[in-house]
């Protein structure tokens, strides 16, 4: 279930929370040689501000849980039921299980408090604790044994929290979620994934750099499978040795240049090596198949890739030692713009 999970993670930062971390909590288990009983002594979190969002989702039969809250009224755990509180007060919580299961399985999705970043870029948070709490006598003896320090001319309970930046593994987790992809297959332990997918590239958008991760799962997932079909296979193992080797340059061609890539040819985009398609005498069918497995790869649907090379007036599929230049698909291009922007978009949205 995590696609649907990070779908709805996605969805919260859609509206304008900010998602600090989703994980999950289990109170016994469905053997009831767990223990019956389970009891969290009063404590609260160092991290002022951090809103917790708890959904229950599975309590056995005869199992009864609940967390009780600084100043309010107590929480009962209730398969398919969620409520949020605040981590950084006083809370303590009891487990009682009475049935022949004793399980309580709770999803925890933690975001900052609105008022950090509600309406400006950095916001003035202004919190206290009751005194004499758990966080209260925290908060005391980490200052020394003093109530309160002064800092600068701000008051003490005044904090400046700028606002927390969309998390682009969400995004990723959501669209790639069903390329089956080992990240080692490269050698490199992922670095030049964790580079395109999740670091600063310039002049790449943020839809290109979700582009570049989403293409670079289905090449790990196509050396995995050229690994496994074709250990004897000269082709295919030429196409797995190249495949390994991918570089920034290729994700670029790839993605930004993908149209421009195509046209040129294996003279002009070394990407297409990845794909065996500038290999040599190789029959028309099996071209089309290998141009239908790029498609997959790059995420445009084979109709698009049609209708591609109808506009730079290529057959379908282009000849072996094919290419065109970038002089010549402009001239290919004349008077079709209104047919290249329709497709462009189409793909974009796909």
């Amino acid at each position: 279930k995590v696609p649907l999970l990070c779908n709805v993670v996605q969805q919260m930062e859609e509206a304008g929370l900010r998602v600090v971390r989703v994980s999950a909590s289990l109170a016994g288990s469905a053997e009831a040689s767990s223990r019956p009983e389970l009891y969290i002594a009063p404590h609260a979190s160092y991290d002022v501000g951090r809103m917790r969002l708890s959904c229950t989702v599975v309590v056995s039969e005869g199992t009864s849980s609940t967390m009780r809250i600084e100043g309010e009224e107590p929480k009962t755990y209730q398969a398919g039921n969620c409520f949020w509180f605040d981590e950084s007060l006083t809370h303590e919580m009891d487990y009682v299980a009475t049935g022949s299961g004793r399980l309580r399985a709770t999803l925890y999705v933690d975001a900052l408090h609105p008022g950090y970043y509600q309406g400006a870029d950095s916001q003035e948070v202004h919190f206290f604790h009751t005194p004499l709490t758990h966080a209260w006598w925290r908060d005391v003896l980490v200052r020394g044994g003093m109530p309160w320090v002064q800092a600068g001319s701000g008051a003490p309970d005044v904090y400046h929290q700028p606002v927390q930046k969309h998390k682009k593994w969400v995004a990723v987790a959501i669209a790639g979620h069903s390329v089956n992809a080992d990240l080692c297959e490269s050698g490199d332990f992922g670095e030049l994934f964790e580079k395109e997918a999740f670091g600063g590239v310039e002049g790449v958008q943020p839809w290109h750099q979700q582009h570049r991760a989403l293409l670079m799962l289905s090449l790990y997932r196509r050396m995995v499978v050229l690994h496994q079909q074709g250990s004897t296979q000269p082709d295919l193992i030429y196409m797995l040795e190249r495949t390994r080797k991918f570089t920034s340059q290729d994700l670029h061609e790839l993605t930004n240049d993908v149209w421009l890539c195509l046209a040129y040819g294996c003279g002009g985009c070394k990407a297409l090596e990845m794909f065996g398609l500038c290999i040599e005498d190789v029959q028309d069918f099996i071209r089309a198949r290998l141009f239908s497995s790029m498609a997959v790869s790059i995420r445009i649907t084979r109709h698009h890739l049609a209708e591609w090379w109808d506009l730079v007036e290529l057959p379908n599929p282009p000849p072996c030692g094919y290419g065109l230049t970038f002089q010549e698909v402009q001239r290919r291009l004349v008077g079709k713009e209104a047919r290249v922007n329709e497709l462009l978009q189409q793909a974009i949205h796909r």
